[in-house]
């Protein structure tokens, strides 16, 4: 899957971290319902629920059929190559 992309907008402050999201995998694979559990600022934020609307998942298996399940993951933050950073929690 693709990595979220970096903010522009946090360049200047050198910032990195983890956005924590909730999503809704249906059978289709096809995300849904993507929310910011545990944020950092509000351009990390959308950025991480932008990249994980554009994943597509292998749904979780009951019997071996295809099941709907919430999931919580992690989208980290790297400054680009070249800047300092700045770690935030």
């Amino acid at each position: 899957m693709p990595a979220a992309d970096y903010p522009a907008s946090a360049i200047r402050d050198r910032m990195e971290g983890t956005v924590l999201v909730q999503l809704t995998i249906p059978p289709d694979g096809i995300p849904k319902d993507v929310k910011v559990v545990r944020g950092l600022r509000a351009d990390f934020d959308e950025s991480a629920i932008a990249a994980v609307n554009k994943w597509k998942f292998r749904p979780a298996m009951k019997d071996g059929n295809p099941i709907q399940v919430t999931v919580t993951l992690q989208v980290e933050f790297k400054a680009p190559l070249g800047f300092g950073n700045r770690r935030l929690p």
